[in-house]
């Protein structure tokens, strides 16, 4: 399995909390924007994950995680990730571009993430798929670049995001915005959209779960390593 984390240095990471899930790596630490990569087989297929980062921002532990202080501040990155394998490159979440709300959200060394993606020689016709871990605009925001993905969501958090909006008379419910649904909408309009119920395997070595809490539908993904899920 190969590893990139951008160049933010982050002092320490807890337990996150269930109401603010992302995909944790083992130690987060400063680094280059490349990094040396660790390589691992499953099943013959030999993947490489990246973890992309586009910023960082502080919060209060009891905010940002579980158990967390109320006193003391915690680094905290703002992450998609990049799963190369089975000749395929998937996208877990997508970040956004929106320099406004990086600037609400207090977001440090904010970097296009399409930006990242070229420090990778991905350019965004060559994205095959985008798992959506749920659709919150941090996690979504630039689904619309990716033109040739495949979209894979649960379809709890697909009906949810539409009921949100059956209205028609708001823009935003939330952290949840009607452009993303739109985005979805196209995807489902041109048969790249895939809506999951429960439980999925989508590539050899690569599933899907739903775990909801967080939103109705939020899902986690699972890559088959040589040590394990």
């Amino acid at each position: 399995m190969g590893l990139v984390l951008a160049g933010l240095e982050i002092p320490r990471m807890k337990r996150v909390a269930r109401w603010m899930p992302m995909a944790v790596i083992g130690v987060l630490f400063a680094s280059p924007w490349l990094l040396g990569t660790a390589r691992a087989v499953a099943g013959g297929i030999d993947p490489r994950i990246y973890a992309v980062s586009y910023g960082w921002s502080e919060f209060q532990e009891s905010v940002a995680l579980a158990g967390g202080s109320p006193t003391t501040a915690v680094a905290f990155g703002w992450m998609f990730w990049v799963i190369e394998t089975d000749g395929q490159t998937l996208l877990v979440d997508t970040g956004f571009a929106d320099p406004t709300l990086a600037a609400a959200w207090g977001i440090r060394d904010f970097t296009h993430p399409l930006e990242r993606l070229k420090g990778l020689d991905i350019s965004p016709d060559q994205v095959d798929g985008v798992i959506l871990t749920h659709a919150h605009w941090d996690h979504i925001g630039l689904l619309g670049s990716f033109p040739n993905a495949t979209v894979w969501i649960q379809r709890a958090e697909f009906d949810h995001l539409t009921r949100l909006f059956a209205g028609g008379d708001h823009t935003e419910a939330g952290a949840n915005r009607l452009t993303d649904l739109g985005a979805l909408a196209l995807a489902q309009s041109e048969g790249r959209l895939r809506l999951v119920d429960g439980e999925a395997v989508i590539l050899p070595g690569v599933s899907l779960e739903l775990t909801g809490g967080h939103t109705p539908g939020s899902q986690i993904v699972v890559v088959d390593i040589l040590e394990g899920p």
